[in-house]
């Protein structure tokens, strides 16, 4: 999932899925169009588009906290959300050894 540059609701968001046969299906929704759904009987549901998409996000896989809590409904744990971070300060770490 990417966002692009809005503010506040206006943030626009691009969540690319696979469908069944394994063809990608492209989602553009604003942040304001969000519901979370934290109470969902799917397990793979976190929060819905304004299209009635049900959508799953791993808090770990998303480096954007602001918009990660507006998409989970709730303040996030601690450690919670740190995982992309990680993942992007080790990206390239052994560029300088080649």
């Amino acid at each position: 999932m990417t966002a692009d540059a809005g503010e506040g609701d206006k943030c626009r968001l691009t969540a690319t899925t696979l469908s069944l046969l394994g063809g990608e299906q492209v989602h553009e929704f604003a942040l304001g169009e969000v519901v979370p759904t934290p109470d969902a009987v799917h397990p793979f549901a976190t929060f819905s588009t304004g299209e009635g998409t049900s959508l799953f996000i791993h808090a770990n896989a998303f480096a954007d906290k602001a918009i990660l809590e507006r998409l989970l409904g709730r303040e996030l744990k601690e450690g919670e959300g740190d995982g992309a971070a990680k993942a992007e300060e080790g990206a390239g770490a052994g560029d300088e050894k080649r």
